[in-house]
This record gives C-alpha cells, sequence and structure tokens, in this order.
C-alpha cells in the first residue's frame, strides 16, 4: 500500500496452506495407475433443495455438516472423502475387487439406516483397468441416477 506520496508503507498479503490440494494431487496420479484397485461411492443428498428453500441455508449447512461427519466416522482412513460440489459428495474406495466394494456400500447403507442425518441416493463404480477417474465418477453417477429411478417406478401406485 501506498502513502499519499506514492512511497510503499506496508504490504497486504494473502497466505493460503495448499498442503490439502497437493495431497489430492499425489492421490490423484496413484489413482490413476493402470493397475489401481480402486472404487467411487457417489452420494447426492434426497431433497437438500428443499431444506435450503423451507429452513434457510444455515440448516442446509449444518445437514451438509453432519453427513460429512456421518461419512466420516463410516469410512476407512484409507478412503478419500471428497465434495464434488453442493450435497454431492464422492468417496474413493481402496478395493481389491468388486465383491469388496459392494461389502463396503451394503456396510454403508446400514450404518445409514440408523444415524444418516439425511436421506441420500448412492451410486457403486468399480475402476476398470486404466479407467480415469473422471470415467469412473461418471459410472457411479449413472448408477445412482439408474436406482433413483426403479424405486421411483416402485414406489408408484398402481393404477
Amino acid at each position: 500500500m501506498l502513502d499519499d506520496a506514492g512511497l510503499p508503507v506496508c504490504m497486504r498479503s494473502i497466505v493460503r496452506d495448499v498442503t490439502p490440494r497437493k495431497e489430492l494431487e499425489r492421490q490423484r496420479p496413484e489413482l490413476e495407475r493402470p493397475t489401481a484397485r480402486w472404487a467411487c461411492l457417489l452420494f447426492d443428498l434426497k431433497d437438500f433443495k428443499a431444506i435450503n428453500d423451507t429452513y434457510g441455508h444455515d440448516e442446509g449447512d449444518r445437514v451438509l455438516r453432519s453427513f460429512v461427519h456421518f461419512l466420516g466416522r463410516h469410512h476407512r482412513t484409507e478412503d478419500i472423502l471428497v465434495r464434488l460440489g453442493g450435497d454431492e459428495f464422492a468417496l474413493i474406495l481402496q478395493a481389491s475387487d468388486e465383491a469388496e466394494a459392494r461389502a463396503i456400500s451394503k456396510r454403508m447403507l446400514e450404518a445409514a439406516a440408523l444415524d444418516s442425518p439425511a436421506g441420500f441416493s448412492m451410486g457403486l463404480a468399480y475402476r476398470r483397468p486404466s479407467e480415469s477417474v473422471e470415467q469412473v465418477l461418471g459410472r457411479a453417477d449413472r448408477v445412482m441416477y439408474a436406482s433413483r429411478g426403479r424405486r421411483l417406478r416402485r414406489q408408484r401406485p398402481k393404477a
């Protein structure tokens, strides 16, 4: 910052710790190794917009924090939890095969029935050889939306 004479009198700076970002960048190349074995659980909170619209953004933020806390209690330390945006989260699971990934997703659903702070839709995709992170996320997203459609069809009353 300059004084009235145009001479510098102080400096303002912004300091940001980039350690978490660097860790994610390190983890991403590991996930994309051709031999890496993992799965993605994708979560999307149900009716989150209605929570924000009805109760306000403070309550919406509380629900998000509570859901992250729930996921944190029910995933393993080697797994990676990422907020993708809004009310959508991805949990990258270290899994040796699809059966292990399905077992983990089943345990997550059982835990949700007991203490999840919000309803959610979930999709699971196990990584295929040499598939990118984006491709696995995309498949998990399609599985999640397909399961929503099946659930909605089951819930409709018969005419």
